[in-house]
C-alpha cells in the first residue's frame, strides 16, 4: 500500500515556498483535532497537516478490484487575531501551497502509474477555513483519492 504519509512529508520538506515559510509537517485526526494539534506546535506559524483518518472504499472495475482512500490535507498559517490583513496574507500563502502541492500531484500521477498507484487528481475539492477558525489561525484544506489494486481472491488458509 502507497505510504502516503511519507510521499507528502517529502514534498513539505523539498517544496521552497514551504522551506521559506517555515511550513512544518505534521498529523491531526480530523477538523477537531487541529486545536489539540497546534498546541503542541504552539512555537510554530505555518502548518501542513495530514488527516490520520482516511475515508475509503472498496470497487470492482474493468476486471480488476480495487481500494480508494481518500486523504485530508491541511495548509494552515497562524495569524494576530484581529488583524484582517494578516488574516488574509496567510490565507493567499496557505491556497499558493495547496497549489503548488497539487501541481506536483499531477507529475505523481504520471510517474507512480507505472506502480500501480493511481492519483486521482482529475477532482481534489477543497474548502477554505472559516475566518474565526481556531483564534487566529487561517487556510484550507483539500481532499485527494488514490486508488490501488487489491487482490480479493478468497484464500482458504485465512479461515476455519
Amino acid at each position: 500500500m502507497f505510504d502516503f504519509h511519507t510521499h507528502l512529508e517529502s514534498l513539505v520538506e523539498r517544496n521552497r515556498l514551504a522551506q521559506d515559510k517555515g511550513f512544518v509537517f505534521g498529523t491531526c485526526t480530523g477538523i477537531n483535532g487541529l486545536e489539540a494539534m497546534m498546541e503542541h506546535f504552539s512555537t510554530q506559524s505555518h502548518f501542513v497537516l495530514l488527516d490520520d483518518i482516511t475515508a475509503g472504499e472498496t470497487f470492482y472495475q474493468s476486471g480488476a478490484w480495487f481500494r480508494r482512500r481518500t486523504f485530508t490535507v491541511f495548509v494552515l498559517a497562524r495569524y494576530d487575531f484581529d488583524n484582517e490583513a494578516q488574516r488574509m496574507e496567510g490565507l493567499n500563502l496557505c491556497r499558493e501551497l495547496s497549489r503548488q502541492l497539487q501541481s506536483h500531484f499531477v507529475l505523481d500521477r504520471s510517474e507512480y502509474q507505472t506502480q500501480d498507484v493511481d492519483f486521482k487528481v482529475e477532482a481534489m475539492p477543497s474548502s477554505e477555513i472559516a475566518q474565526f477558525f481556531g483564534n487566529g489561525l487561517t487556510g484550507l484544506y483539500f481532499m485527494l483519492s488514490i486508488d490501488e489494486p487489491l487482490n480479493l481472491c478468497y484464500d482458504e488458509t485465512e479461515w476455519d
